[in-house]
Parts: structure tokens; C-alpha cells; sequence
């Protein structure tokens, strides 16, 4: 969230612990071992009162190159009175971090929102980023979420969407990635208050 995190009164917070690291362990439930050995994690906190008034969250580290995770928040933030679209996507492409954000100036456009699919478009002065999620066919969870410190309404949310990421250097107009992640968390509430 960068400077966001030192502003004392937002409604919450985030931050990123660990993009993509390797696990090992297993978990025991009802009699059946799951084998986490090998397998890649991400870890991220949030802390606060109340969820945004509406946000879309996005994450996967499950590409085709092994070396790829990322994470999209775009999100309704009361500050000073007003309600401003803040936002934060994080891409970690073989070593290297690529962030756009609300502080840097970065902007984001939503492209399509659709029963099936949302598309943005983020970029900055060196950077642009063209994300796709597939929502279709996909079975979506409800989530107690918090409001005002009470665990009071419902969100949806999934770990079995899809997302294309398209990741360009508009200075030379060079493609970096272009892959596509399965096993996509994504939570969304009142997505269409996000213009």
C-alpha cells in the first residue's frame, strides 16, 4: 500500500508478505494426508474495520513459467470525505518486481466488465499491463466480510478463475510476458461502482 499504510484512519490495509516461495509439509483432514512438498505459496495480511465499499481482488502464482505470481486490488477508498479508486497490482516475473499503483502515478482502466469476464488495462510511464479474467463457469463462494468491525454482509469469491497477463515495455514496445494463471483467487463486491 505504500504511503497509504502511515494514513491512521483508512477503513483497511494490505500488505504482501511473500509473492511466491516454495512449500513443504502436509496437512492431515479427516483421515487424508494433503502433500503440500513442492508446491508454491503466496502470503499476503490485510487488517483494518471494514472491507471497500467495492473492490475486485486477484491472485495466482500457477502459470506456465514457474517464475511468475501476481496480485490486482482495485478498490473504493474513503479518504478526506470523498470516495478515490485506489488500486495496486504486483507482478513478480523471474526475479524482477513490477508495481503499479495509486502512489506512482500508474492509471487503470477497466476495459470490460462483463458477467463473464473483466479486463483492465494499468500503466505507467515505462510499463503496461493487460489483464483478462475469465470468470465464466465458475462456481463462486460466499465470504462473511467485515463492515464497521462486524462481520456483517457477504462477499463471493473463488480459488478457480483464470487470468491473462500481458505485461509490455512501452518504451520499446516489447512484450516481457504474456501467460495465463489458473487457480486464480478473486473476491469481488460491487464491482460496477468501479468506473
Amino acid at each position: 500500500m505504500g504511503i497509504l499504510n502511515y494514513i491512521p484512519f483508512l477503513e483497511t490495509y494490505h500488505g504482501l508478505v511473500s509473492m511466491n516461495h516454495s512449500l513443504k509439509g502436509s496437512l492431515d483432514i479427516n483421515d487424508q494426508t494433503i502433500d503440500f512438498n513442492g508446491g508454491k505459496g503466496y502470503v499476503e495480511k490485510d487488517w483494518g474495520s471494514s472491507f471497500p465499499q467495492g473492490y475486485i481482488w486477484a491472485q495466482s502464482n500457477h502459470f506456465s513459467e514457474k517464475q511468475l505470481s501476481m496480485v490486482l486490488s482495485v478498490a473504493l477508498i474513503p479518504l478526506f470525505g470523498v470516495k478515490i479508486k485506489g488500486f495496486f497490482c504486483v507482478i513478480w516475473h523471474k526475479g524482477t518486481f513490477y508495481t503499479f499503483t495509486t502512489y506512482t502515478n500508474a492509471k487503470v482502466r477497466f476495459l470490460s466488465k462483463s458477467k463473464d469476464m473483466i479486463r483492465l488495462l494499468i500503466e505507467d510511464r515505462k510499463h503496461s499491463v493487460d489483464i483478462t479474467i475469465d470468470k465464466s463457469n465458475i462456481k463462486f463462494t460466499k465470504l462473511r466480510a467485515p463492515k464497521s468491525g462486524e462481520m456483517s454482509y457477504d462477499i463471493i469469491e473463488t480459488l478457480n478463475s483464470r487470468i491473462k497477463v500481458q505485461l509490455y515495455d512501452r518504451r520499446n514496445h516489447k512484450v516481457i510476458l504474456d501467460d495465463t494463471g489458473t487457480n486464480v483467487g478473486l473476491d469481488i463486491y460491487n464491482i460496477g461502482l468501479l468506473s
